[in-house]
């Protein structure tokens, strides 16, 4: 049963970690971090303080003395993180995998750099939310006449060392009709106070105590000096129902493999019929485990008597390659029923735990590389490998009907295997990130007629984009109306983040693309223009471009000059009429807006014109002139 699993768990508390003593980095005039020596003399020193760190949503900040739009670098782990100097600070994300592979409760080394400057060291203590598993599922049976053969759960923690984390278990225990019927549920007045799994035990070896459930609820905490609500929100949690049930004869029996510790399963339906490896049949058993080396022939393991067997390290290489089964002798009721015996089980080494991540970020719409695993893969007796000492397969899943494309940050499942080890299945976390190229950059108005000197305007907003004007410290939505600028100013463009970091369905803004003010797009009006008719003449017809929330809306920009008038539309989409398409409506200011699900194949030709006139006093109008425009629409 999976608790939690790697890069998903992000807490909705902002853990000041430095603080709490969660976290800690270099803070003050203690926390100024050393310089490198650099044969460069002449490179600044660049100090580094109050360094906050939230290990489970990885956000860091920290003040530099780096100067404005200096972008600075935080490395480690083979990975990196990049932000722009603003009055003396940083802020950032640990998207890539800076911190995959790294064992909790530790503290690790980064190096801080900048072109120009000598590097920093700062140390970051790691407290992620625990990631674990338990040897069990969500619900257990338990047998009368045979709780004494129960075997306790055991965990595998995934990003702790035991030794910094501590493990707490409630039990309570239930009615068990009233237990699967009631939404709330009350457990029976039983006192179960610092109770552990013997006494668990103890309380099903009682035959009265049939048609009862002792649920385990666990907690698993780092150990480290934090508040109640900080440790609460760290822990790995669960919770495991086990269900006391009355003697069932036993028709057929399965080995389950929990990395290396094989353990026995008896089920009332023939093999078969067996839908689940939690036990249907049990009671007074008696087990006998056997080996074989040609898988027909077996003999008994002095003293493997139990229901379960482990092979240890020491007698690992006696039985690799061999069979294992189990011959199970049942009493029930009152009668020594005729042995049967389980399914047969090979015995190889087990992927017991992993730490495994991909390389890097995968681009919107690329495809998962299973070359780009890295990361190591432990066996049940303790030793490590490298994923590359495995041979990796994606899996015929859901994601293979797009082609392990990735849409957004979740999950891509795979497959491993060694010689001499069971194939195993991992899930690999990828974080995607969003992709913007040239043709989805915003487009800077040459109508310079319409604008007033000194500024300029976008001929299309899209929401899904944001906007720098200062070399990428921060970001902005892309302006609607015209701009202060200059000849020369460079803008950086990129797509905007989408989700939470590090969770599913996650996409990272994309790296950003310039976008140049030219001579051609500044403005030349030296009047103040006026979106509202003011005179008999038009100058200029522009249609702008506005994406946002699935939808597309094109507006008309006019400016002229001279009296007031009167003025109709006539749209025209593929030198059809508008009307005619059912995802167009009409927009304010006279727009039209497209819905983009509709409209998401093709380029468009967009197509507006506009009828200028003064109403007549009869029936004849005083026609002024008919001015018109065209845009190119693509949507994605």
């Amino acid at each position: 049963m999976k608790i939690s699993s790697p890069c998903t768990a992000i807490l909705a508390v902002s853990l000041a970690l430095c603080l709490t003593g969660i976290s800690c980095g270099d803070s003050g005039s203690s926390g100024s971090s050393d310089s490198v020596d650099s044969p460069d003399s002449a490179k600044k020193s660049l100090s580094v303080s109050n360094v906050l760190f939230d290990s489970v949503s990885r956000e860091l900040s920290a003040g530099v003395t780096a100067d404005d739009g200096v972008t600075v670098t935080i490395s480690g782990n083979n990975a990196s993180e990049s932000a722009v100097a603003l009055d003396n600070e940083i802020s950032l994300t640990f998207v890539k995998p800076l911190l995959e592979g790294i064992i909790g409760g530790k503290s690790y080394s980064f190096t801080v750099s900048a072109a120009g400057y000598q590097d920093s060291k700062i140390q970051i203590d790691y407290w992620p939310k625990v990631v674990q598993e338990i040897s069990c599922e969500d619900e257990e049976n338990i047998f009368a006449g045979g709780a004494s053969d129960f075997v306790e759960p055991f965990f595998e923690l995934k990003n702790y060392d035991e030794s910094n984390v501590s493990t707490a278990f409630t039990f309570l225990v239930y009615d068990a009709e009233a237990y699967k019927k009631s939404a709330t549920r009350i457990p029976l007045d039983v006192n179960t106070s610092g109770w552990t799994f013997s006494d668990m035990v103890q309380f099903f070896s009682d035959s009265s105590n049939v048609g009862k459930i002792v649920t385990a609820e666990f907690v698993t905490t780092p150990n480290f000096e934090g508040t109640a609500e900080e440790k609460d929100e760290l822990a790995g949690k669960g919770l495991v129902a086990f269900n006391c049930k009355p003697e069932v004869l036993a028709k057929s029996a399965h080995i389950v493999n929990n990395h290396g510790r094989f353990e026995a399963r008896l089920f009332a339906e023939n093999e078969d019929d067996i839908r689940d490896v939690v036990e249907t049949a049990g009671g007074k058993v008696n087990y006998q485990w056997q080996v074989s080396d040609d898988a027909e022939n077996y003999t008994d393991i002095a003293g493997a008597t139990g229901k379960s067997f482990s092979v240890t390290k020491d007698l690992f290489n006696s039985y690799v390659d061999k069979t294992l089964r189990v011959k199970i002798t049942q009493t029930f009721g009152g009668t020594v029923q005729e042995s049967i015996y389980s399914s047969s089980y090979p015995v190889y080494h087990n992927v017991k735990k992993s730490s495994l991540w991909y390389d890097g970020l995968l681009e919107a719409g690329s495809q998962f590389e299973i070359a780009k695993i890295r990361g190591t893969l432990v066996d049940e007796f303790g030793t490590s490998y490298d994923a590359g000492d495995f041979i990796w397969n994606k899996i015929n899943e859901v994601q293979e009907k797009d082609g392990y494309k990735a849409i957004a940050s979740g999950y891509f499942r795979v497959s491993c295997e060694k010689e001499k080890f069971y194939s195993a299945t991992a899930d690999i976390f990828v974080n995607v990130q969003a992709v913007v190229t040239q043709e989805d950059l915003p487009e800077l108005s040459t109508a310079t007629s319409s604008l007033a000197v000194g500024t300029v305007d976008f001929t299309s907003v899209d929401t899904n984009l944001e906007i720098s004007f200062n070399n990428g410290a921060t970001y902005t939505d892309i302006p609607e109306t015209a701009f202060q600028a200059k000849s020369g100013d460079r803008m950086l463009v990129r797509a905007r983040s989408v989700g939470t970091p590090l969770t599913k369905g996650y996409v990272r803004e994309s790296e950003p693309l310039a976008v140049t003010v030219e001579d051609a797009n500044l403005g030349t009006q030296t009047t103040e223009g006026s979106s509202m008719i003011e005179g008999l003449t038009v100058r200029t017809l522009t249609l702008k471009k506005k994406t946002s929330k699935g939808l597309t809306t094109i507006t008309p920009i006019f400016n002229y000059s001279g009296g007031d008038c009167k003025y109709e539309f006539t749209w025209l989409i593929d030198e059809a009429p508008a009307s005619l398409y059912s995802g167009v409506s009409s927009g304010a200011n006279n727009a039209i807006v497209l819905t983009n699900s509709e409209f998401g194949k093709d380029a468009y030709q967009i197509f507006c014109m506009v009828r200028l006139y003064v109403p007549g006093d009869d029936e004849y109008d005083t026609e002024l002139g008919i001015v018109s425009s065209q845009i190119t629409v693509v949507i994605k």
